[in-house]
């Protein structure tokens, strides 16, 4: 099964290498595995990076102008790259989600053989949550290779596409056995995160609706949607109550870049037109 693993980074070349290098030294060899770095036109380190990887793991690069809005439309992009070139399962992994399990390549395989029409993440000893997806083609297609929306400028299409899987297949989150681990920080962009929250809740009716067209798709029958409403509900609840702690933990205390207003301006503007 081909594998390939996209990974999006700015100005952090040594963590880029180091996750490409210790997912290269851990694969098992009976998968062919590629990394796709997609990486900004006029990020500085572009040339040091292909050059510590030439020759040490087989990684092609996506260059391309900074994003204006988010960095989701680097994801779109290299998603779709990676199917264009034959990737019978792409993983977006960061700079900062080192793989710590041998043989992981093996595991996710298997997975994906088993559940081909449907989105599994990775595991993480410090983070309960679905962060890193692994998107089987038939999904790939399904989305037409949109992973992000386009809207928040951090965060959330994971969450979102999480959210799309339960109600096409519901409940609980399929997860494989295989783990990253890596310290987080500050998250480029994070602020107002009640906000983005906000938006995030307001957008589930696009979902349901996206939803509904890719189990078409997909050929699977829509489910009850009973529970998986009452954990999004619940979802909502105890994400509101961390907002503040979210601002502590990965709050970016520069000031907003243009992208970020833009994003907010325009997610202020379909608040509004959504209210009305």
């Amino acid at each position: 099964m081909k594998i390939t693993c996209c990974i999006a980074s700015r100005g952090r070349p040594a963590a880029l290498v180091g996750v490409v290098m210790a997912a290269h030294r851990l694969k098992s060899g009976d998968h062919p595995v590629n990394f796709l770095l997609g990486m900004d036109s006029d990020d500085p380190e572009v040339p040091y990076v292909k050059n510590i990887l030439h020759g040490a793991a087989p990684a092609d690069f996506s260059i391309g102008a900074k994003p204006p809005l988010t960095r989701g439309e680097i994801e779109n992009r290299l998603l779709e790259q990676a199917m264009g070139e034959g990737a019978e399962v792409v993983t977006f992994l960061t700079d900062r989600t080192f793989i710590i399990t041998p043989q992981w390549d093996a595991v996710m395989a298997h997975a994906v053989m088993s559940v081909p029409k449907r989105v599994v993440w990775w595991s993480c000893p410090e983070d309960p949550g679905c962060v890193i997806p692994i998107i089987p083609r038939q999904y790939a297609e399904a989305i037409d290779y949109t992973w992000d929306q386009r809207v928040h400028p951090f965060w959330w299409s994971d969450t979102y596409q999480q959210e799309i899987d339960l109600m096409i297949n519901g409940m609980p989150s399929l997860k494989i056995n295989a783990y990253y681990s890596g310290a987080r920080s500050t998250t480029n962009n994070g602020r107002d995160f009640k906000f983005w929250l906000d938006v995030f809740i307001a957008m589930r009716p696009k979902r349901r609706a996206q939803a509904k067209v890719y189990a078409e798709h997909l050929g699977i029958p829509w489910p009850d949607q009973t529970k998986v409403e009452d954990y999004f509900a619940r979802y909502d609840a105890t994400l509101a109550k961390r907002c503040e702690e979210f601002e502590k933990t990965f709050g970016d205390e520069r000031p907003p870049s243009e992208a970020y207003l833009r994003a907010k301006a325009n997610a202020e503007l379909m608040l509004s037109d959504e209210g009305n």
